[in-house]
């Protein structure tokens, strides 16, 4: 592990992945605004955004691909979520 890396809370990165995904907010307004970098954050965008798999149900990119290896199943995902807020898998 690098010895400057930061460590951010999952409440933290949604909160950079909903204000990307609302619109009007850039990779370099937030990186200026936050002091995160752009990659980072694109990083988080593309791990964290919602995916529609179905008429009634969306999951993150990281979600679906544990559910299309078989390690779980999209209900697991769901109640994963609901036990540890920021993602299945800790993101």
């Amino acid at each position: 592990m690098a010895k400057n890396q930061n460590s951010y809370t999952p409440e933290f990165k949604q909160q950079i992945v909903d204000l990307y995904n609302a619109g009007g907010t850039s990779y370099p307004q937030l990186e200026r605004e936050y002091g995160v970098n752009r990659s980072t954050i694109s990083a988080w965008v593309k791990q964290l955004s919602q995916i529609r798999v179905s008429e009634s149900e969306t999951v993150t990119l990281k979600e679906y691909l544990l559910q299309s290896s078989g390690l779980c199943t999209f209900k697991q995902a769901e109640r994963a979520r609901k036990i540890w807020p920021g993602g299945a898998t800790g993101v």
